[in-house]
């Protein structure tokens, strides 16, 4: 924390929101990045099934979607990210769709200001009407940079600049605590303007009436893991000195660096770990203001399903109440991500003790020779499958476990494949990439 604070001093409003909220104490993300785990929240379905890990491939027309039987409701959505955009069919059935991503939007430090300019007035003119508005905003993204920094807040930042993925893969561990401070300054401002959002809703006087769901699609790290942690003492010693220890701490290979970011990396406890808070509204109840059993992402489009009482296509999730109301649990999370314009996909089962993860090597289609090379060097040189303890991250020897954690996600694959067929899926019509998004993409550490 900057200088010391604690959460509530870092975040007063989310904590202000959480204490009038069911908290979900273990919630996870289906995804280490964006574009897996926004498809996840977006459709109620695993990334084993909508495929959408990368921009050229959008959400699949087939795939239920969060706006599914929202005719009669007033919908809009607000994004700041190019991987929910129109572009890559987040658009579908909204009513409004606002995508504040261009020119560079997303990479300007005042994003978040960019954000509420048009939000705010959006709430004002709806306070009146049953809507569902979803709000996707980047402000905790790197670059790590807030407008007070600057006399011109509305300027593009770039992967060079101090907070930016690259500038941070430069730093010496020793510098692990001003990058977290860079980080929760962040998440400082985006907290003030979260907070902006919450008090129109009460300033109009439709707080108490609103349900509102607030999560993160993932989560960062920092010093905690390296890439290719678990490999052999062999491999740990040779790689080093064919491609150099500097090129090893950028990358973040064998050892812990500064910061490591959410990019070809096992999908660690740091990483699908997010805060889930649901404000339920005056007209309904809940049992407890906490519940700690697991709940996923995926959950999401049930939810809000249920809130507005559609019935529509069955997705892979449940309404998060139903597990309070009924006493149910989910014993296992799961992930699946492939990293950006690569062809590894990380995939993991978590029981919240335990994590059997995996990576897999797939050809279907190479969008970059340098990072297909990349995939195929990794794959060959790397650990690619381990168990660890799930708190830490830490190696373990469990044969009995893993087994059984293997069998676990082999069957999710597997009903993932039945699923998909099922609604027609097929993800073979893909986009176009211009060259601005691509810089845009890169600028945001996505190389």
């Amino acid at each position: 924390m900057p200088s010391g604070n604690s959460v509530e001093d870092v975040a007063p409003n989310i904590c202000e929101l959480s204490k009038d909220s069911i908290q979900f104490s273990n919630a996870y993300s289906q995804g280490i990045w964006t574009y897996p785990s926004a498809a996840t929240i977006f459709t109620g379905t695993y990334p084993q099934v909508h495929n959408s890990h990368q921009h050229d491939i959008p959400l699949d027309s087939k795939l239920p979607h969060i706006t599914d039987g929202t005719s009669d409701i007033t919908t809009a959505c607000f994004s700041t990210t190019l991987g929910v955009s129109p572009e890559r069919n987040f658009e579908q059935n909204f009513d409004e769709f606002y995508h504040i991503a261009k020119n560079g939007e997303p990479l300007q430090p005042n994003i978040m200001g960019i954000l509420n300019d048009n939000l705010l007035d959006w709430i004002e003119k709806n306070k009146d009407e049953e809507f569902l508005l979803v709000v996707w905003a980047m402000g905790t993204h790197h670059p790590y940079k807030t407008p007070s920094e600057f006399d011109n807040p509305s300027r593009q930042l770039n992967n060079t600049d101090e907070g930016s993925a690259a500038w941070m893969m430069d730093q010496p561990i020793s510098n692990s605590s001003k990058i977290k401070d860079l980080y929760l300054n962040t998440v400082q401002h985006t907290d003030d303007k979260f907070g902006e959002m919450i008090h129109k809703l009460k300033n109009i006087g439709i707080y108490d009436e609103t349900n509102i769901i607030a999560t993160s699609d993932h989560g960062e790290i920092f010093d905690e893991h390296a890439r290719m942690e678990h490999a052999s003492k062999f491999i740990k010693g040779a790689i080093p000195k064919l491609i150099g220890e500097k090129r090893c701490q950028r990358n973040s290979l064998f050892e812990p660096t500064s910061f490591l970011g959410h990019q070809a990396v096992y999908p660690y406890k740091e990483l699908t770990h997010v805060p889930l808070f649901y404000k339920i509204s005056s007209n309904n109840t809940s049992p407890v203001d906490k519940y700690d059993g697991i709940v996923e992402l995926v959950d999401i489009v049930e939810t809000i399903r249920s809130i507005f009482g559609i019935d529509g296509m069955n997705t892979q999730g449940n309404n998060l109440l139903s597990y309070i109301r009924t006493e149910s649990t989910k014993e296992l999370s799961y992930s699946s991500s492939q990293f950006f314009n690569g062809n590894l996909v990380f995939q993991s089962v978590h029981d919240g003790e335990y994590q059997y993860m995996t990576r897999d090597l797939v050809t279907e289609k190479v969008r970059d020779r340098k990072k297909a090379v990349q995939s195929l060097l990794s794959y060959i040189f790397g650990d690619n499958k381990t168990i660890v303890e799930f708190d830490s991250g830490k190696r373990v020897n469990n044969n009995e476990m893993t087994k059984i954690m293997s069998i676990d996600l082999t069957n999710k694959i597997d009903e993932c494949k039945v699923y998909k067929r099922e609604l027609g899926v097929n993800n073979s019509d893909g986009i176009s990439v211009s060259q601005e998004t691509a810089d845009h993409l890169e600028d945001l550490g996505y190389k």
